[in-house]
C-alpha cells in the first residue's frame, strides 16, 4: 500500500522540544516544499507538541499529515498510538515531494525516510529485543521485514556470523542476496538523520555488507592450472573460502563443463555445480547472484 501527498491534505509542522519556528530550519524547508509543489498554505498549520497532545485523535486519518523533525517525544509516541494519520520525518517529505514518489504504508503509518522504500528484509537470527527494535526502523524507513527467509527475499541482515550461509542462498529467488551485518539499519537509521536523500543501498554503507563469498566453500575440477590459481585469488580476494579438494565440506563446484564422472560423483551430494561464469557475475554484482542461469 502506497500513499502520495497530495494538496488537499492537512499538514501540521510539528514544532519539538520548545524551538522556535524560525530556528526550525528543517520544518521550515518542509512548508516550502509544500507550497512549491503542492500549493498548500491554508491547509498548513504549526504546531507544538502541547497542540497534539490536546487534539482528538478519534477522527483523524491519512488526508492529515503530520510532520515531525524527530520520531521521538510525547507527541509523536501519542499519535502513533492513538491516531491512524499519516506521521512522516522532514527527509520523508522531501523525498517523496521532490521524487514524486509514493510513501508505503505496508508496515508504519509514520514514516520518516525512504531510506529503505521499496526493500524487504529477512533479519536473521537476531534476539527478540533486538529484532523489534530493527523491524520499527525498517518500517520507519519505508521497508518492510520479512518473517522467513523466501523468494522476495533480496537482502538478509545477519546478527550472527556463526550459521550455514549456504542455505540461505538455496533458499534465494531469482534476484541473489546481499547480506549485511546486523549494524547496517541502525547506521541507515542515523545517517538518515544528516543526510536528505541517503538510501540503505548507497556505497556508503557498503562497509555492512558481508564480502561477496562469505562463508563458501568453493572448488573447482578440470580446470588449468593457472585458472585454479586465478578462481582461488579471486574467492579468497572475496571472502570465500577455495578448496583445492571437492569433498563433503564443499558447497559450490565450478567447472568450465560438465563430465559423466562428476556428474555421478554428485548424486547425493549437497554441493551445487556451476559454470566459471556465476564466479564473475557475482564480483560484477557484488553479491551472490542466482544459481539457476549457470547450473549445468
Amino acid at each position: 500500500m502506497g500513499f502520495r501527498l497530495q494538496g488537499d491534505s492537512k499538514y501540521f509542522l510539528v514544532l519539538q522540544n520548545n524551538v522556535l519556528k524560525r530556528d526550525s530550519l528543517h520544518l521550515l524547508s518542509c512548508a516550502e516544499y509544500l507550497h512549491e509543489y503542492l500549493n498548500v498554505d491554508s491547509n498548513l498549520k504549526w504546531v507544538d507538541e502541547e497542540y497534539c497532545l490536546e487534539m482528538d485523535t478519534t477522527n483523524l486519518h491519512l488526508n492529515t499529515v503530520f510532520v515531525f523533525e524527530r520520531f521521538s517525544g510525547a507527541a509523536f509516541e501519542h499519535l502513533v498510538a492513538n491516531s491512524k494519520a499519516l506521521i512522516i520525518g522532514t527527509p520523508c517529505l522531501w523525498y517523496s515531494l521532490a521524487r514524486n514518489a509514493s510513501i508505503p504504508l505496508c508496515c508504519s503509518r509514520a514514516v520518516f525516510s525512504l531510506a529503505m522504500k521499496d526493500i524487504q528484509v529477512y533479519l536473521h537470527e537476531f534476539p527478540a529485543t533486538e529484532r523489534m527494535e530493527a523491524e520499527k526502523l525498517i518500517g520507519w524507513m519505508g521497508g518492510c521485514c520479512l518473517e522467513k527467509q523466501d523468494k522476495n527475499c533480496v537482502y538478509l541482515s545477519i546478527y550472527s556470523m556463526n550459521f550455514d550461509v549456504f542455505e540461505m542462498y538455496k533458499n534465494m529467488g531469482s534476484s541473489g542476496l546481499t547480506i549485511f551485518g546486523s549494524n547496517w539499519v541502525y547506521d541507515v537509521w542515523m545517517k538518515n538523520h544528516t543526510h536528505q536523500s541517503v538510501l540503505a543501498i548507497d556505497t556508503f554503507f557498503n562497509l555492512h555488507r558481508m564480502p561477496v563469498f562469505f562463508g563458501l566453500v568453493i572448488s573447482s575440477t578440470n580446470l588449468s592450472d593457472s585458472q585454479e590459481q586465478d578462481l582461488r585469488k579471486l574467492i579468497e580476494t572475496n571472502g570465500g573460502t577455495y578448496s583445492s579438494t571437492f569433498d563433503g565440506n564443499t558447497h559450490i563446484l565450478i567447472m568450465e563443463k560438465m563430465i559423466k564422472k562428476i556428474r555421478n560423483s554428485l548424486s547425493g551430494n549437497h554441493s551445487i555445480c556451476l559454470k566459471i561464469d556465476w564466479i564473475f557475475e557475482c564480483i560484477n554484482k557484488q553479491h551472490v547472484v542466482s544459481f539457476e542461469k549457470f547450473r549445468f
